[in-house]
């Protein structure tokens, strides 16, 4: 399965699971709802374009959610098509280059994302993330959400204005939360785990719904809002 694989089918979901040949995949005619893609380390292309010159594409107008699990090689995605139905995305071992691409041309309302190659922040991504209500990152070691250099990043975190839960898990980098965090008013849930560096945790956040840290050592002092319960 090294060369392109080409499916017309109307099926709903489609998923893939150690093919470790395939090198590319062409999804031009599909019309799915879910894809999952596990374990294919050779896959470099996914080709949904219809070459025919217009904006249109079946697979890109049929998708609701993609979950894309250990593609260290995939080096694009080519489409002319918006997802404008793409609600849901999973990414695990894939690069931030994959991530970017994911997420500009969808309505993300649901994003995961885990050990992401040569991830460092979510700049450039914000503006694609304005729907999405619901935020996991983990296990990133070149990431760090306060990478403040230009003395604003910290504060683009308030661009997510329906976020609802956000989740931080084994982020090495991570000393303190974003500024910008307090300024979403619809954040519910903040749940941060085996961040080994973070050093403290601001007093907005015990207004919130559900504050849950877990394994974060170096936190101190704790809010005085949580010491007095």
């Amino acid at each position: 399965m090294s060369s392109l694989v080409n499916l017309s089918t109307k099926l709903d979901e489609l998923k893939l699971e150690s093919c470790r040949r395939l090198q590319y995949l062409e999804l031009t005619q599909l019309h799915v709802k879910r894809i999952f893609l596990w374990g294919l380390p050779s896959l470099e292309w996914i080709v949904s374009d219809n070459n025919n010159g217009d904006n249109s594409s079946t697979f890109a107008s049929s998708l609701t959610e993609i979950n894309l699990f250990y593609l260290p090689n995939l080096k694009g995605w080519l489409s002319k098509g918006c997802c404008h139905q793409l609600k849901k995305i999973s990414l695990s071992t894939v690069t931030a280059e994959t991530l970017q691409q994911a997420v500009t041309h969808s309505n993300v309302e649901f994003l995961d994302i885990n050990d992401i190659l040569n991830f460092k922040s979510l700049r450039g991504v914000f503006q694609h993330l304005t729907r999405v209500s619901e935020l996991f990152i983990n296990k990133c070691p070149e990431f760090d959400p306060c990478n403040d250099e230009d003395g604003c990043y910290s504060m683009e975190w308030k661009e997510l204005t329906n976020l609802k839960v956000l989740a931080f898990g084994e982020i090495p980098k991570m000393k303190y939360l974003p500024e910008g965090l307090q300024h979403i008013t619809t954040l519910q849930t903040l749940r941060i785990i085996y961040c080994y560096n973070l050093t403290s945790i601001p007093e907005w956040a015990t207004s919130l719904q559900v504050l849950d840290i877990q394994y974060c050592p170096n936190v101190t002092p704790l809010p005085a809002a949580v010491k007095d319960q």
